[in-house]
């Protein structure tokens, strides 16, 4: 869980620096821009759960294994 947040940190500071580069052009592609963007948001927010459940885990001292096992009424 670790390594999939820590390559999704490297992917969002990748699309930060494309960001920068468009908005640095002399005349910004703002669809291009809005696709980085978009993806930006996509990435922050996997990030943010994956920050969540890692945080409930240490929190709670166990891993949260609610999503792996079948509910039994």
């Amino acid at each position: 869980m670790y390594a999939r947040l820590n390559a999704l940190k490297v992917r969002h500071d990748i699309l930060e620096a494309k960001i920068q580069g468009e908005t640095s052009r002399p005349r910004p592609d703002d669809l291009r821009l809005r696709l980085l963007k978009r993806m930006k948001l996509k990435l922050r927010d996997e990030m943010a759960g994956i920050e969540r459940l890692l945080f409930s885990e240490i929190s709670s001292g166990q891993p949260d294994d609610r999503r792996r096992q079948p509910a039994f009424n």
